[in-house]
């Protein structure tokens, strides 16, 4: 997960910055299946809730801006090398597994 982004003087390029908070199998689903687009300053990009599920016990130290990286999935191809950003992460009572409220943008 990429924790934070900082400035390559060299390149003058922002490159994240990486922490393994999380690494495993995890379950993407779309709540909502609505785009919602927008634009400003001549560029234009869409926006996408998600839901990645992930075992409660180990992603206690996940937070809310964290970047999740898909890097495989053998059922659905197209969401490799996809980024979502951790924009909530709701408690229950009795949780079985810790579901991250996730948005994707596209451009």
């Amino acid at each position: 997960i990429v924790t934070s982004r900082a400035l390559n003087e060299l390149t003058l390029q922002h490159e994240d910055i990486t922490a393994t908070l999380y690494s495993g199998k995890c379950k993407v689903s779309e709540p909502d299946v609505q785009v919602n687009d927008a634009s400003a300053a001549g560029q234009s990009w869409s926006t996408q809730w998600r839901t990645v599920s992930i075992p409660l016990a180990t992603s206690a130290s996940v937070r809310v801006g964290a970047t999740v990286r898909i890097t495989e999935c053998p059922q659905d191809p197209a969401l490799v090398d996809r980024r979502l950003t951790v924009r909530g992460i709701p408690g229950k009572t009795w949780p079985i597994q810790r579901r991250l409220k996730c948005q994707e943008l596209t451009s």
